[in-house]
């Protein structure tokens, strides 16, 4: 006596699980197979899939960051040759970036004097201690001589004052 085999199932075209984890896409995010729900198919900075309820996180994660306050840069923005600043962060990012005066270190605006220790505010008082600073000192006080003046062999002194009776006295 013989036993008859049984009769196997008919084939289907479904794809085992396992397989199908096995060679699906991964998440960008967390890596898992994104295998079946909803995912959003992202082209930057890598291409692939992001599983719906992963977005959020890797959109944060992969967006580029503010150069002011380092946070992502979701909305809008403005494009700066380095990176890119928020609209509510560019202000200080351009005071930041400004051209500084180097006599009082803020920002220039307006007009200015290019010169060569650097840029100098032409309004205010900057340009006056620039060129006092720069300015040969009077051999009797010792201030900025800027005015007239009076050249003698050891140096000059201011010709209002004093200070040339004090040099001929020495």
């Amino acid at each position: 006596p013989t036993t008859p085999l049984p009769i196997p199932p008919p084939p289907t075209n479904q794809i085992k699980p396992c397989f199908r984890d096995l060679f699906a896409p991964s998440c960008l995010n967390c890596k898992e197979p994104v295998t079946e729900g909803s995912y959003f198919t992202v082209s930057e900075p890598t291409q692939g899939r992001v599983h719906s309820h992963c977005y959020d996180e890797f959109r944060e994660s992969s967006a580029p960051r503010c150069l002011v306050c380092s946070l992502p840069v979701l909305g809008t923005y403005y494009p700066q040759p380095e990176g890119k600043v928020h609209v509510e962060c560019f202000e200080q990012y351009t005071a930041l970036t400004a051209d500084k005066c180097y006599v009082c270190a803020k920002p220039l605006s307006g007009s200015f004097y290019d010169l060569p220790e650097g840029k100098v505010h032409s309004d205010g008082d900057c340009y006056d201690r620039h060129m006092e600073a720069q300015a040969p000192k009077c051999i009797s006080c010792g201030k900025a001589v800027t005015g007239q003046f009076y050249e003698l062999p050891e140096g000059l002194v201011h010709a209002e004052g004093d200070c040339y009776d004090k040099s001929q006295r020495r």
